[in-house]
């Protein structure tokens, strides 16, 4: 994917690092293993790359890529939380299918294993069983500890009466910081 292609706030995290990542929100793999696992995913799920029909492949990916990618493969993840009268739901798609299509992959993909305190409502939709997850911000905060982005335009698409809340709770957040500096691939 081009650099064209990308949100302001994604081309943000090809930035250097700040003072710490504790500053900014989720986890940024740098580990060059684990990128090129993630995007080896990323390939197979957008249909660059043949699924695998091995028995232990998730959505196509083998396990063994899964497992090298780790978080690498929420980084290429973005969020947004929908509040539907008090149930809380996150909305999750690839960012390369968000910026090619416009639209939320219908196909959630092999992230169930990213979102540990989490259950699949339906295709790219969850619930957060986390203790404390009560608001949509507690959802959005939950979802960049586990590698996850969020991404306004994503949100606007999804719930737009949540971006001011989120934005405003995440708002060190929308520049990720990684401690090393390396570019992540997206």
């Amino acid at each position: 994917m081009s650099d064209k292609k990308l949100t302001d706030q994604h081309k943000d995290a090809l930035k250097p690092a700040a003072k710490s990542a504790e500053d900014f929100g989720p986890y940024i793999e740098t580990d060059p293993v684990a990128n090129d696992a993630a995007n080896q995913a990323i390939s197979i799920i957008m249909g660059d790359l043949p699924y695998s029909e091995d028995d232990d492949a998730e959505w196509g990916v083998p396990k063994a890529v899964l497992e090298k990618a780790g978080k690498a493969l929420a980084n290429r993840y973005i969020f947004a939380v929908e509040d539907m009268d008090g149930e809380i739901a996150v909305m999750t798609s690839p960012l390369r299918y968000f910026v090619e299509n416009g639209c939320c992959s219908d196909q959630t993909g092999p992230i169930s294993d990213l979102i540990p305190k989490g259950g699949e409502l339906m295709e790219s939709s969850w619930e957060i069983y986390e203790k404390g997850v009560d608001t949509a911000v507690d959802a959005a905060k939950y979802m960049q500890k586990q590698g996850f982005f969020w991404n306004k335009d994503f949100q606007n698409f999804i719930d737009a009466s949540q971006t001011a809340d989120i934005a405003k709770a995440l708002a060190p957040a929308e520049k990720p910081a990684n401690k090393s500096g390396a570019k992540p691939k997206f």
